[in-house]
């Protein structure tokens, strides 16, 4: 697809409205609302309508006093900015209406107006799809089971969604993109918000081989009340939930709770009965949960459900094969996927400039070949200025800014990037250095 954002298009060329008014209407009613698509669908799914509406024409559709005062807050300033940054550093927009917006997330009662999205939208279309949750604090148990589980999925043609936090996250999210399955992380924060950091080269992997999205703008802080907002979509994108450790009071229960509400399968792992990290999974199995101890438990329930898609045949890879991608990770440290440095820098809050253009949603997908050959699709501009200039000579961060007259904010941002993408190294004595060899 090449559809242009500054068309009056969206995606899929329905409806006859751009994405930034939906950005408007995001911003305007907050993460959570069902406002947005009770306004989508009153007006035939023309945004733009909705927008150009006065107050008495929303009451006389039947939306409160309260609604309607709100709806003629008609400021487009946030709208505006969002669309800039989102077309200088490459960030889709999904939208209602979008071919691949989820359905079965439009179908829950708070379907988010605008998702932003770095990564392969094209492979969410269709498919079968397990959230897969757990505590960010687990035991080594767990996590070897996480990452087990989500490897035999994903080789069965199974994806899996997970909020790409530390602990069991990271554990399945691994072990799917290790499989060289698909995987989805749904974030509580900006697009542009690495979080938890330690999790960083994750993020470099997700965004070349899978897909990662958000409800909330960038620069949005991950705040504690965005997680059991984002959990809701985590819930709803998957066609079943499991829960592979999850205490008492885990996030990972308000997830298994919304797909419950939404009438999903909830699958959990046993564990110890006198461990408190399993207290939460065991009683979701006494309260009607499935038990699986195998991935095999879940698959053969999924190859009924989609038959064209999962094969049990398929998962059927030799245990060694697991256990030595799961052990070459855990070596690299507690977290399956930290970056070498203990220490990231993260991209400071920063004014949003004005792009010269806009891109298309293709534009925002990456290839598995991407940070090889040349390709810097996934590089904002400011990213890419820096690496041609590193590919010309080493340089510390304050020659780079005097040279190239970029910011020191927006320097030190675009040098971290880099450095987690794999495209730059830096060196004793605060130098930078291009990798040549990718």
């Amino acid at each position: 697809m090449n559809t242009d954002f500054a068309s009056e298009k969206i995606l899929s060329g329905k409806p006859a409205s751009g994405p930034d008014y939906f950005i408007w209407l995001s911003e305007l009613c907050g993460a959570g609302s069902a406002l947005p698509k009770k306004i989508y669908e009153a007006f035939g799914g023309n945004i733009r309508k909705a927008y150009e509406a006065d107050f008495d024409e929303y009451v006389s559709m039947g939306f409160s006093e309260n609604d309607a005062q709100l709806l003629c807050d008609k400021d487009f300033t946030r709208a505006n900015s969002i669309i800039d940054y989102c077309a200088e550093n490459r960030v889709g927009l999904l939208c209602f209406g979008s071919d691949y917006y989820p359905q079965k997330l439009y179908e829950t009662k708070t379907p988010p107006p605008v998702l932003y999205y770095k990564g392969h939208i094209e492979r969410l279309r269709g498919g079968a799809y397990i959230t897969a949750v757990g505590s960010r604090k687990c035991s080594e148990e767990a996590y070897e089971a996480g990452y087990s589980f989500s490897y035999k999925l994903s080789c069965a043609g199974i994806s899996i969604i997970s909020g790409l936090a530390t602990g069991i996250d990271t554990a399945c999210t691994s072990g799917a993109l290790d499989a060289g399955g698909f995987a989805v992380g749904v974030l509580g924060s900006g697009i542009n918000i690495l979080y938890p950091f330690e999790n960083s080269a994750l993020f470099a992997r997700m965004f070349r081989s899978g897909l990662v999205m958000t409800e909330f703008s960038p620069y949005t802080e991950p705040k504690s009340v965005n997680f059991p907002i984002r959990n809701r979509i985590m819930a709803a994108m998957g066609d079943a939930v499991l829960v592979v450790e999850a205490g008492n009071k885990s996030g990972a229960l308000i997830t298994a709770d919304f797909a419950a509400e939404l009438g999903k399968r909830i699958f959990a792992i046993p564990g110890s009965v006198t461990n408190p990290l399993c207290f939460g999974s065991n009683r979701l199995i006494r309260d009607g949960a499935t038990a699986v101890i195998d991935a095999s438990d879940i698959i053969s329930e999924f190859e009924y459900c989609y038959p064209s898609v999962v094969s049990v045949r398929s998962s059927r890879r030799r245990t060694s094969d697991i256990k030595a991608g799961y052990i070459s990770r855990r070596r690299r440290g507690k977290s399956a996927a930290s970056p070498e440095k203990s220490e990231i820098k993260r991209r400071k809050t920063k004014e949003i400039h004005k792009p010269e253009t806009v891109f298309s949603d293709r534009d925002a997908t990456f290839s598995e070949n991407d940070g090889k050959h040349e390709d810097l699709s996934m590089l904002s501009k400011t990213e890419k200025k820096v690496y041609e200039e590193l590919k010309k000579h080493s340089a510390s961060a304050n020659e780079l800014g005097q040279a190239l007259s970029i910011p020191q904010d927006d320097l030190l941002s675009a040098l971290t990037m880099l450095e987690i993408f794999g495209f730059i190294e830096s060196l004793p004595g605060g130098i930078y250095a291009a990798l040549q060899n990718i």
